[in-house]
């Protein structure tokens, strides 16, 4: 078999393996829609995904970036990241938890990708975390705030305040403002999401706060340590809207039976 040949095979092989990819990859998107059973696992989406964009990046030449043409076959490969995670985050409003209604699972996939990001490419990271808080979509301050948060970067904690330090606490907050108040309580054990969820009068702030509070209870990776105290403070309010109580009961209910089916009760560092 000559080299040639031998090359061509291969060629053909890695296109066969990136088009099985993407197949993979659409019929978990549009499982949901069309109401047949078809799920791949988060950590097997996120890999298909990486395995697929060296082929896209060469079918995609070019790009539009804020109007201007730019060749991504020119960027180095954080670059090209950078771009594809762009594009995904404006679709909607992505998560690293256990998904609630409205919000969409990333999977432990595009986990490790961010990480390596944050490892290698730090300083280009958190300028383009900037950028999105100051986007016009409200997806990709979601992300912004979610990535923040998450991971918990330091650089742009002192970034989160001002989008929503300045709103009146009893009128509906944007998903991404809650947000941004989330990934900013997680620099401080969650006070400051308790401090808000003890003084709205907003009922939806109030049901959006105590979903990130079960959210934590649901993901057992260490924010659920402080469900208990906060929310037995929130019961003791005077005045509590019959809606919340209800809410609030529940996240204190699933986190003693979290307690009592927890084997050393102990669990991760990082939470929602």
């Amino acid at each position: 078999m000559s080299w040639r040949k031998a090359y061509r095979d291969s060629k053909r092989r890695f296109l066969w393996l990136t088009v099985i990819c993407l197949v993979l990859i659409v019929l978990h998107t549009v499982a949901g829609v069309l109401k047949f059973d078809f799920k791949v696992d988060s950590t097997t989406l996120g890999l298909l995904t990486l395995a697929a964009l060296p082929v896209l990046w060469q079918i995609v030449a070019r790009v539009k970036a804020g109007g201007i043409e730019v060749s991504f076959r020119e960027l180095a490969v954080h670059q090209q990241i950078f771009k594809f995670l762009d594009g995904v985050a404006t679709q909607r409003a992505w998560t690293f938890y256990p998904p609630r209604p409205g919000e969409s699972e990333l999977g432990e996939g595009l986990a490790i990708l961010i990480t390596n990001l944050k490892r290698e490419h730090g300083r280009e990271l958190i300028d383009q975390l900037e950028l999105w808080l100051e986007a016009d979509n409200n997806n990709l301050k979601w992300f912004a705030a979610e990535i923040i948060g998450y991971f918990k970067i330091e650089e742009l904690k002192d970034r989160l305040p001002v989008l929503f330090q300045g709103l009146d606490p009893n009128v509906s907050w944007e998903p991404w403002q809650l947000n941004c108040l989330w990934a900013y309580s997680r620099f401080q054990n969650y006070e400051e999401l308790n401090r808000r969820l003890q003084a709205t009068q907003s009922e939806s702030n109030g049901l959006w706060i105590l979903d990130a509070y079960s959210q934590m209870v649901r993901a057992k990776d260490g924010g659920e340590i402080y469900v208990a105290k906060h929310m037995e403070k929130f019961l003791e309010r005077e005045g509590v809207p019959p809606k919340l109580r209800v809410a609030a009961i529940k996240v204190l209910s699933e986190y003693r039976e979290t307690e009592m089916l927890s084997p050393n009760k102990s669990f991760g560092m990082t939470a929602r």
